[in-house]
């Protein structure tokens, strides 16, 4: 057979340069078999050390494949573990409940991509809380869910220790403008007694110069009668401006309406 070989390749130089292209070809297709290879590694170990869950699925909720993450979220050691749940079974008995993969009628309806947070209660009693987004591909002719999973439980917790503070704070705003109300409640009291207080013995003042000033004025000279009149017209402008205190201190603010915020959206 060699010598047919040597002798096909001697007699015939023209299939000599067929066999040159073919064997060319074949090492160029195995070095990019190669290189495909190296990149499917690389893209698995990729996979393999994301903290985030990646996974395939079919559309009745039976899974294919999936990464070491998601195999952590669903407390199993393997995957073979993990393909004994069927993952829309299992989403039926989380919060919200519902069914979070993608169903037939929404595929049907040409919905491509979906994306809901979910709460997976936990063995300690404790919830994690995941981000599942998924997106429906093809394999073989076959829909397949591909879906990403995040944990947020981080997230929560902070949209929940930040929801509280709101709430506290709301809540001591309310306290302090009750508070401020009784002290202003309680300064209006106090001017009104003061004001009441203080134009008594101003009206006896006013009204005593003045039946001085009426009665006694032949008996005065110009200068006694000056002082009365300057001290009815000084107990006039107290009397006066203890009143405008007093006008002052009924006068309320305009209403106000204080409105909820939301400071979640700050963080958005």
């Amino acid at each position: 057979m060699k010598a047919g070989l040597d002798d096909y390749i001697v007699k015939s130089p023209r299939h000599f340069v067929r066999l040159r292209v073919a064997v060319q070809g074949a090492l160029e297709r195995v070095a990019a078999r190669r290189q495909v290879a190296r990149l499917e590694n690389r893209l698995q170990l990729l996979l393999e050390n994301l903290n985030v869950g990646v996974f395939s699925s079919t559309l009745d909720g039976y899974l294919l494949e999936s990464n070491q993450a998601f195999l952590n979220l669903l407390s199993v050691n393997n995957l073979t573990e993990a393909q004994a749940v069927n993952l829309r079974q299992l989403c039926s008995q989380l919060s919200p409940p519902g069914t979070p993969l993608l169903t037939s009628t929404e595929v049907s309806r040409g919905k491509s991509q979906k994306a809901q947070e979910i709460r997976i209660p936990q063995t300690d009693g404790q919830s994690k809380w995941v981000l599942l987004t998924q997106y429906l591909n093809t394999n073989d002719d076959e829909g397949v869910i591909d879906a990403i999973v995040e944990d947020i439980t981080a997230l929560k917790q902070a949209e929940l220790a930040l929801r509280q503070l709101n709430e506290t704070l709301e809540l001591r705003v309310q306290q302090r403008t009750g508070e401020l109300e009784d002290v202003n409640s309680q300064l209006e009291a106090f001017a009104y007694s003061v004001s009441h207080d203080l134009r008594a013995p101003l009206r006896a003042i006013e009204s005593f110069a003045q039946i001085l000033l009426d009665s006694y004025r032949t008996q005065l000279d110009a200068s006694g009668q000056n002082y009365l009149d300057r001290i009815r017209r000084a107990a006039v402008l107290m009397n006066t401006l203890i009143e405008n205190l007093l006008d002052y201190s009924r006068i309320t603010p305009p209403p106000h309406h204080p409105t909820s915020s939301n400071y979640l959206t700050l963080f958005n």
